[in-house]
């Protein structure tokens, strides 16, 4: 029979919803009275829940639970955009937590409860059915949104937290917490402070927990609102259309890595990285900041100061990646803006005498790549590299082309080659030896040189 199982809701035709339905819960009946599962998800149910007639509805929650009350031996269950009512939702987790309390070691809460939180008030009575976290002993990774249900299972636990000290061992480790304010809003809940967070630690010593908060217009009320002082935060992944203020990381003491999505203009993340010159957070290890949408002029600036602060966190040891989402013509007309812009402000900052040729080059680089390939394609060193050659061909400064052409013609006529055949091991060569510069702890004294030929 099977072991594990993923129920996909993909019904988007009313005309066949009904059948849908009625097929589902045949499936579950069986699944219920046959087999004994390892694994079970439920995947966007949300498009025939939203909008079936309520008594079928009512079934249909029902028969997942009786489902999930059926099967003693799950070690996953995962729900993702489902979207049950308050009462629903605590019925379907107590059946859960009553069945699989030994067994389940991982658990997927993701757009579990339908939004709608001004009328959670009304169901205290069911608020008090909703397991805690402790009674899933063997529990060892939870992801959910953060929810009013999630609150108050983290808030119930709380409260008895002595009583369960003393009775048994948790093992949870890691807790992925989603906030999408597409869906709520802070108004929505009670706010879990640094104490609740601080039995938290207590009662799982290992707990890490990863932040994922996508928000439009960010402000620093919602961002204090969930990074509190004792809250275990190895991973922050923030995602936000207008980044204008820095993030707070006092208070993510364990912070491992830091993940940051906006769209230009970038006016905030830059002066972040400016104050981490001076006191980089001592447990960052791990900074990935991606830019969309860096195409005007004025936002060059910006993304100049980055990328500078960018390298020298990293020679700081920061392990740091600045990325500019664009297509492959969207990087090549950037950076032909870019190299535009540097040869402008040069011109502002130094004056018209400084653009010489080779800086008005600059504005055609992109067009050369475009035309004759990459840069490792068109090298211009073994031509550079013999210039040496020529300019021994010289030997005053009359006339040198009629020199080198005369030269190059007796070299071309004679039997031997003037230059001798080159072996590429005895290169490079290391030459005037000395003994002057401060060495670094791990050189050899007896090897400094002042020059190196290839």
């Amino acid at each position: 029979m099977f072991r594990h199982v993923v129920i996909e809701g993909n019904c988007a035709r009313n005309c066949l919803m009904k059948n849908f339905c009625r097929h589902f819960v045949e499936f579950l009946q069986i699944l219920t009275s046959n087999t004994q599962l390892i694994s079970v998800k439920f995947l966007h149910s949300s498009t025939y829940l939203l909008r079936i007639d309520p008594p079928t509805y009512n079934g249909i929650c029902r028969d997942i639970a009786d489902f999930l009350a059926s099967q003693r031996h799950l070690k996953g269950v995962e729900f993702d955009r489902c979207f049950f009512y308050f009462p629903e939702s605590v019925e379907i987790l107590r059946k859960l937590s009553e069945s699989t309390k030994e067994s389940l070691t991982h658990l997927k809460l993701q757009n579990f409860l339908r939004y709608g939180h001004k009328d959670i008030g009304h169901y205290s009575n069911a608020a008090q059915k909703l397991p805690m976290l402790t009674d899933l002993p063997n529990l060892k990774t939870l992801e959910t949104d953060y929810s009013f249900i999630f609150e108050n299972m983290v808030a119930r636990q709380t409260a008895a937290i002595q009583t369960v000290i003393n009775s048994q061992t948790l093992g949870l480790s890691k807790l992925i917490l989603h906030y999408l304010n597409e869906y709520t809003d802070i108004e929505d809940f009670q706010r879990l402070t640094s104490t609740n967070w601080g039995f938290m630690k207590r009662l799982y010593p290992d707990l890490q927990v990863e932040l994922i908060i996508q928000t439009g217009f960010p402000t620093r009320r919602e961002l204090e609102f969930y990074i509190v002082p004792n809250m275990p935060i190895t991973r922050l992944d923030y995602k936000c259309l207008e980044f204008e203020m820095g993030i707070e990381t006092h208070a993510c003491k364990k912070l491992k890595c830091l993940e940051l999505f906006t769209i230009s203009p970038i006016s905030g993340i830059d002066d972040l990285l400016e104050t981490w010159l001076e006191n980089r957070p001592e447990s960052l290890q791990k900074v990935i900041i991606d830019v969309s949408n860096v195409y005007e002029e004025d936002d060059f600036p910006g993304w100049i100061n980055l990328t500078d602060h960018a390298s020298l966190l990293k020679l700081m040891g920061l392990n740091i990646r600045p990325k500019n989402f664009c297509s492959n013509d969207e990087y090549s007309k950037y950076a032909k803006k870019l190299l535009i812009h540097f040869v402008k402000t040069t011109i502002k900052l130094y004056g018209c005498q400084y653009v010489t040729s080779n800086m008005h080059g600059h504005i055609h680089l992109v067009d050369s790549v475009d035309h004759f390939g990459p840069l490792y394609l068109s090298s211009s060193f073994p031509f550079e590299n013999y210039l040496q050659h020529l300019k021994k061909i010289v030997r005053k400064g009359d006339k040198p082309l009629q020199q080198v052409v005369k030269r190059l013609s007796e070299i071309m006529s004679s039997d031997s080659f003037l230059l001798p055949p080159v072996n590429i091991e005895e290169f490079p060569r290391f030459l005037k030896p000395h003994f002057r510069c401060p060495l670094l702890i791990t050189s050899d004294p007896n090897r400094q040189y002042s020059s190196i030929q290839f």
